[in-house]
């Protein structure tokens, strides 16, 4: 009986995990927890937890548009409407994170090889603007 009880609530637990960081708490789900064990091959819960952190801070999203290419932006909104329920997506690191409108990772998939060198130039761009002001 005992056993069964302790199965029940590691299954509770796992169901939405939790990371705790010193500014947020970030959530996701199994799924996306798993995913990230896939795709990303990132083990500890803490550096999951970290990477869903940046990605939904730095990530490049429908409001960064001005940054953006049209065609990046065009693939971000394609994504969040094919979604029945309401979702943010946010592109980091050659990936793309799907989140819940609360904050909770929902998948993580990887981007399509046209997207990605998209991404890495636009990152590039970015990342030489913010060098320049710096610098002045």
């Amino acid at each position: 009986m005992k056993k069964s009880r302790q199965l029940k609530d590691e299954v509770n637990y796992t169901d939405k995990m939790k990371c705790y960081s010193t500014d947020i708490i970030v959530n996701g789900t199994r799924h996306g927890f798993e995913r990230m064990d896939e795709r990303l091959n990132i083990k500890s819960v803490y550096k999951k937890g970290r990477q869903i952190q940046l990605a939904f801070e730095r990530g490049l999203g429908r409001v960064d548009a001005d940054k953006a290419p049209k065609k990046l932006i065009k693939y971000i909104i394609e994504h969040e409407e094919k979604n029945p329920d309401d979702v943010i997506v946010r592109i980091y690191g050659g990936m793309a994170y799907i989140f819940s409108n609360v904050g909770l990772l929902i998948t993580v998939f990887g981007l399509p090889k046209t997207m990605r060198k998209i991404y890495e130039n636009t990152m590039r761009k970015i990342n030489r603007r913010s060098a320049q002001y710096i610098a002045a």
